[in-house]
C-alpha cells in the first residue's frame, strides 16, 4: 500500500508541492514503505534460516516459490529504494517503470494466489489465476 501512496505522488503532474522542492507526503510514503519492506526481508530470511535449521536447505532451494518470493522482496526493495532517491522524473524513466510493473504483475498475482484458499472467493478467482498461468509464455515474449 505504502508503495502504492507513492506511486499516487509521482505520477499526478498537477501536484504544486513538485514546485516547492521535496514532498513531504512522498518522503513519509516512502519511509513506511522501505519500512514494510524490512519487515518482509526479515521475514524471509527467518523462513530461509528455519529450512536450514532443520535440514530443509535443499527443498527451499529447490523451491520455486520460494525463488519467487525472494525475487520478489528483492524487486520490491530496489523498487523501494529507487523511490527514496529518484524524484519525478523517475515516473518518466524505463529501467524504474518496468521493474515496477513487473512487481505490481508478480504481487497481484501472488495475492490472487493467496485469496484462493478463501472458498468463496477462490471458486471466482480459479478461472482468473489459470489463465494468467495460460497466457505468461505471451508475457515473456
Amino acid at each position: 500500500v505504502a508503495n502504492f501512496m507513492a506511486i499516487i505522488f509521482i505520477t499526478d503532474e498537477n501536484a504544486e508541492f513538485w514546485q516547492f522542492g521535496e514532498s513531504l507526503p512522498l518522503l513519509l510514503a516512502n519511509i513506511i514503505s522501505l519500512s514494510v519492506w524490512l519487515v518482509a526481508m526479515f521475514l524471509e530470511v527467518t523462513q530461509i534460516v528455519g529450512y536450514v535449521s532443520v535440514g530443509l536447505a535443499r527443498r527451499y532451494m529447490t523451491g520455486p516459490r520460494h525463488w519467487f518470493d525472494v525475487v520478489v522482496v528483492l524487486l520490491t526493495g530496489a523498487v523501494s529504494l529507487a523511490l527514496f532517491s529518484l524524484n519525478q522524473d523517475s515516473s518518466q524513466d524505463l529501467v524504474f517503470c518496468t521493474a515496477l510493473g513487473v512487481l505490481m504483475i508478480c504481487k497481484w498475482g501472488r495475492f490472487l494466489v493467496y485469496l484462493r484458499q478463501i472458498k468463496s472467493i477462490g471458486i471466482q478467482i480459479l478461472p482468473i489465476t489459470h489463465a494468467m498461468y495460460d497466457i505468461a509464455p505471451f508475457l515473456i515474449v
